[in-house]
């Protein structure tokens, strides 16, 4: 039914001479042809691009270099415990920003929303933002604000890491 997957010959049309075609021969003139071309990256929100290897490692690691400082979507998970023989709240909160981890925020004192504000406050230390409040991201820069958070036991609280 298919003569050119069981390896069979075939008169070739431009020379009236046999040629032999296999998957592998096919196979091997494609790997062939792409290792001729040369390998480029690039970003489909800014545009970037590149031939060079070491940005294109970078790249395929980090993600693009103009756009890995920009915010489209931030998301804060916070975790926090109450210390019921002290009567306090404490927090640790994880933040990801473009759906990347970039900060955990170690077990600290904090009620409330404390763990958004000092989310916030580390952003702006690392220079994704400079704005006052995670409000103004959302309504006036137009980025997508997303936070959680739920009370547990001590032991889950995040654990920080670099």
């Amino acid at each position: 039914m298919y003569p050119f997957l069981s390896g069979s010959t075939r008169p070739d049309p431009r020379k009236g001479k046999k040629m032999t075609d296999t998957i592998e021969n096919t196979w091997g003139k494609f790997q062939n042809e792409l290792q001729q071309q040369p390998k480029v990256v690039g970003c489909l929100v800014c545009g970037f691009r590149s031939e060079n290897e070491i940005e294109i490692e970078d790249f395929q690691e980090n993600g693009c270099p103009d756009c890995t400082k920009e915010i489209r979507s931030l998301f804060v998970e916070g975790r926090l415990w109450f210390d019921k023989i002290n009567g306090n709240t404490y927090f640790s909160n994880r933040v990801w920003v473009n759906g990347k981890i970039v900060f955990v925020m170690p077990f600290q004192y904090g009620y409330e929303l404390q763990f958004l504000h000092s989310a916030l406050k580390e952003l702006k230390e690392r220079a994704y933002t400079n704005t006052t409040t995670l409000w103004e991201l959302r309504d006036e820069q137009g980025i997508d604000v997303y936070y959680s958070s739920t009370y547990g036991k001590k032991s889950e609280m995040f654990k920080e890491f670099n």
